[in-house]
């Protein structure tokens, strides 16, 4: 069976959906935000640049937070409105 690649072609519906688990640390955001907070331990968390971590925020929706360095201050980039949380 052979398929069209051109723009606006209808495709056939898929006929199995598949759903991948990423196993990733969730975190609540006054975690994140505590410097002396063990996640933002790199020796005891592993943090270091690009360290991913889903953050429950204190609105309690779920966000993706990567890290921007391995200090205890250096902050979590949230990927939903790309703003900085930087613990303090």
């Amino acid at each position: 069976m052979t398929f069209s690649t051109a723009i606006g072609d209808a495709q056939p519906a898929a006929d199995k959906v598949n759903v991948a688990s990423l196993p990733v640390s969730t975190v609540h955001q006054v975690e994140v935000s505590a410097k002396i907070d063990p996640i933002n331990n790199t020796l005891i968390s592993g943090k270091k640049p690009g360290s991913m971590m889903v953050m429950i925020a204190t609105g309690g929706e779920y966000v993706i937070i990567i890290a921007e360095g391995v200090e205890t201050t250096s902050g979590w980039r949230r990927q939903d409105n790309l703003a900085l949380v930087t613990p303090a």
